[in-house]
């Protein structure tokens, strides 16, 4: 019964972006809040990935030795070995006294 007498007062109200809602009345179109430049690759290390840009140490998980062994071909890491992971400057290194692989940079 209200429903045109309500519509109504809100298109006179509201601005056109604001009638429509956010993403607007065309939804095929793929409006995203966050481009895909600047969407996170989930195929990607985060921990190497965080590294790119900075310096500084980081321990790796089992998930991480398998994404090296994949990505970058390293097949066994004796303690006190580095290795180079590619091009992009960044090391893993076993340590010799407690075993865990580190990534540095």
């Amino acid at each position: 019964m209200y429903d045109r007498y309500f519509s109504k007062i809100l298109e006179e109200d509201l601005a056109p972006y604001q009638r429509k809602g956010a993403r607007g009345l065309n939804r095929s179109k793929n409006l995203r809040q966050v481009p895909d430049v600047h969407r996170a690759d989930p195929t990607l290390n985060s921990k190497v990935e965080d590294l790119r840009g900075s310096s500084g140490m980081r321990v790796a998980s089992l998930a991480d030795i398998n994404y090296f062994k994949t990505k970058y071909g390293i097949t066994s890491l004796q303690p006190g070995d580095e290795k180079e992971l590619g091009t992009t400057g960044i090391r893993i290194r076993k340590c010799p006294h407690t075993g865990n692989i580190h990534i540095l940079r």
